[in-house]
């Protein structure tokens, strides 16, 4: 059984060769559902091994969803959110494309929230073995770069499956979010990173509970490395004034290998 927690923030222990071959050409959402409505907007999330404080906040003009962690107001997804046959489908718009993953809310549960990453590498293994030929658009010589059409009655099966191998969380009742902010807040993890402010337009300063050598490495939304910072310090200002403006992967290796999301706005 895989943890939410490993996907949150495009997940732990990546590298940058990790990143999903495989991507879809930008569509329209002509209906994008405001998810902050549907689960509230704040909402505790009860799973097999670990609770998660989440702030939801829906933009009506663009029609997306954002998903931040309480403690520490990490952007974890942003996404247009639409639903079909019974499942709802999370677009994170690219500079070249987006990714697709798939979540499913019903009896107060809720699976597969912010896990496009797992989703889309999973997807990625596929079509490079042959799969899902009908939908690919364009493929590069090397096969690590792959457009697909999006098709959700075709790729409906993959969704399932992908569903299926992932937790249900649990929608905690009103009175139980309190006791179990509480408790999240007694128990920090003191190897998660803490970027502020976050979305940023100049500088956002990048926060550890210990000072130890580590490396970070800001990546964009193509997976080309931007900047690489060293530092021996529990603080570290990233400058971001010059960068275009978008989602931007950080990157620490050092004691834990960590990754976070960056929003850069101008």
């Amino acid at each position: 059984m895989r943890c939410l927690l490993c996907y949150l923030a495009l997940g732990l222990l990546l590298t940058s060769c990790d990143n999903p071959a495989v991507s879809f050409d930008s569509f329209a959402v002509t209906r994008p559902v405001n998810l902050a409505r549907q689960l509230g907007p704040a909402v505790t999330l009860l799973g097999p091994t670990d609770t998660l404080q989440l702030r939801l906040h829906f933009d009506a003009a663009s029609g997306t969803t954002l998903v931040t962690r309480a403690q520490d107001s990490a952007m974890i997804l942003e996404a247009r959110i639409f639903f079909r046959r019974g499942l709802y489908y999370a677009v994170e718009d690219w500079e070249s494309g987006c990714w697709v993953h798939a979540l499913r809310i019903r009896g107060g549960q809720v699976q597969g929230l912010a896990t496009g990453y797992e989703q889309m590498l999973d997807l990625s293994t596929l079509v490079q073995r042959g799969n899902f030929r009908e939908l690919v658009r364009y493929r590069s010589l090397s096969n690590d770069s792959i457009c697909l059409r999006f098709d959700a009655r075709r790729l409906r099966s993959f969704y399932l499956a992908q569903l299926d191998s992932l937790p249900s969380y649990r929608l905690a009742p009103a009175q139980s979010a309190a006791p179990a902010a509480r408790v999240a807040a007694a128990t920090p993890d003191p190897d998660r990173p803490h970027l502020y402010p976050n979305p940023a337009s100049t500088t956002t300063t990048l926060r550890f509970a210990s000072a130890v050598p580590r490396t970070v490495r800001l990546y964009n939304a193509a997976g080309q490395l931007v900047q690489t910072i060293e530092t021996l310090t529990a603080s570290t200002a990233l400058p971001v004034q010059d960068l275009p403006a978008g989602t931007y992967a950080v990157r620490i290796t050092g004691t834990t290998p960590q990754t976070t999301r960056l929003l850069v706005q101008h």
